[in-house]
């Protein structure tokens, strides 16, 4: 057999024992109070009736005449209404001499033991047993033990009336115990609140569903407990969650990487086999025909050389994208001044011949010192330089200094040329990337040139975009970090 049991809310459990504790200390001060007013009251008629005994016995040790008192006292006890059965009986030598209300009638075994009182006839006692009828008795005697005075009051309705606790006190008690209650259930149901939030929180975060909005918990102390534990939760979880993001992100940029080399060894592969098949046919040639004549051999030979060098050429190119993008953070950088690279790079231009008919022209101030690797500028500047030259059909190249911020300077270089399509901006960076898939081959590039000025310019802690200038041309900006 299944046992239910009652579940009560942190509230209820708060506010029932509250509650309880508040009306059990009520009712304790009620009875308390009505136990302590009613021993008063009748200390107090006891206190009364002795005193009248007192008075009459000191009056006959004083030789006065006790008449003219127990006149007041049967007048004032006959009009008071608690009072109107007291008996009051007055004995000298065993004979009555003053009575008020019903004679109290003495006994000679009594007599003798100086009890001196019955109280109660047959049919009184009788009635008082019927009745459950309390007396309270007074007996008090000369010191020449020939007065004896008794006084008996019996408890009426009236006296026991005058004895209870008045109606008033139960009524503000009962207001004070309502109040007591009603505080009780306003702050259990504040706590209980608190704690209500504070549960459903960690529900809501236990199951792990997604964010956990923190409750609007009360500003006190409670509250600023609720608020410390939701916040080192949401902290955690926000830590948590930026840990997952960045492994996420960590096993993207593997994976990425996994990616880019494959197609890396796949484009190598690929433009390595069209040089080697080409010296291998050369090289066939020669072989198979001896007797070839000198003018057709030496332009085999001069062509396998060419491929030679492109081969040569392509795999340096492979080298150094590897070493910028696998080891940028061992790229040693020091204090370069640029203007002097730019100035170096159009000297060699000029005295080269490299240019095919276009010029190189610059504006680098004097001074203008950036941290970077000397000769990773100079590769960079070639490869945007031979890219212009080779595809551009441009006259002129211009390099100058844009602008800068409080840690970067900001270059522009730009050809006069044609351009390219805008579809194929956003791919100039990448490796192996061809607007004309034959152009490059015919001019003998490895399409590496551009990819390899991207990953100079972000190993070096820079920036780099391509677009067409608004007079025509293809026109790079990119930024170099300022010399510390």
């Amino acid at each position: 057999m299944s046992r239910h049991r009652l579940h009560l809310s942190y509230r209820w459990k708060l506010f029932l024992p509250i509650t309880a504790a508040i009306w059990a200390v009520i009712i304790c001060m009620i009875v308390w109070q009505r136990y302590y007013v009613r021993k008063s009251c009748l200390e107090m008629i006891s206190s009364q009736i002795s005193l009248i005994n007192g008075h009459i016995v000191r009056a006959y040790e004083e030789d006065f005449d006790p008449d003219n008192f127990l006149r007041s006292i049967r007048q004032y006890y006959i009009d008071h209404p608690l009072y109107d059965h007291v008996r009051v009986s007055v004995y000298l030598h065993g004979s009555l001499v003053y009575n008020v209300g019903k004679v109290i009638r003495l006994n000679d075994n009594e007599r003798r033991i100086k009890a001196g009182l019955t109280g109660l006839d047959n049919t009184e006692r009788e009635e008082a047993l019927r009745h459950k009828q309390n007396y309270y008795y007074s007996v008090a005697e000369s010191s020449d033990k020939a007065l004896l005075v008794y006084t008996m009051l019996p408890m009426t309705d009236h006296l026991e009336d005058a004895v209870a606790p008045s109606g008033d006190v139960y009524i503000y008690a009962m207001l004070i115990a309502a109040i007591a209650t009603i505080f009780a259930y306003i702050y259990s149901r504040n706590v209980g609140r608190n704690i209500s939030n504070l549960r459903d929180f960690a529900r809501r975060a236990a199951l792990g569903s997604g964010p956990v909005q923190a409750p609007d918990f009360p500003h006190d102390e409670l509250g600023d407990i609720s608020r410390q534990i939701t916040k080192l939760f949401t902290d955690l979880q926000s830590t948590l969650d930026r840990l997952e993001h960045e492994h996420e992100v960590a096993i993207h940029t593997i994976e990425e990487k996994a990616r880019l080399k494959r197609e890396l060894t796949n484009n190598i592969n690929h433009e390595i086999k069209t040089p080697l098949s080409i010296i291998k046919g050369y090289l066939d040639t020669i072989y198979e025909h001896p007797d070839i004549d000198d003018a057709t051999l030496r332009h085999f030979i001069e062509k396998a050389r060419e491929n030679i060098e492109r081969l040569t050429s392509l795999l340096a190119s492979v080298s150094l994208m590897t070493r910028l993008n696998d080891g940028a953070a061992m790229i040693s950088t020091q204090e370069v001044d640029y203007h002097d690279i730019v100035y170096n790079a159009a000297a060699d231009y000029a005295a080269s011949g490299v240019m095919h008919g276009m010029t190189f022209t610059y504006d680098i101030p004097l001074g203008c010192k950036v941290q970077a690797n000397g000769s990773l500028l100079s590769a960079m500047i070639d490869n945007i330089v031979k890219n212009a030259v080779s595809y551009s059909k441009g006259t002129n190249i211009h390099l100058s200094l844009a602008g800068e911020t409080d840690s970067h300077y900001i270059f522009r270089i730009a050809d006069n040329g044609v351009g390219v399509k805008p579809e194929a901006l956003p791919r100039l960076f990448e490796r192996f990337y061809r607007g004309d898939s034959g152009r490059s081959r015919k001019t003998g590039g490895t399409g590496l040139g551009l990819s390899i000025v991207y990953s100079t310019v972000t190993a070096l802690g820079g920036e780099i975009k391509a677009e067409n200038s608004v007079g025509g041309g293809l026109a790079f900006t990119y930024t170099l970090l300022k010399s510390r």
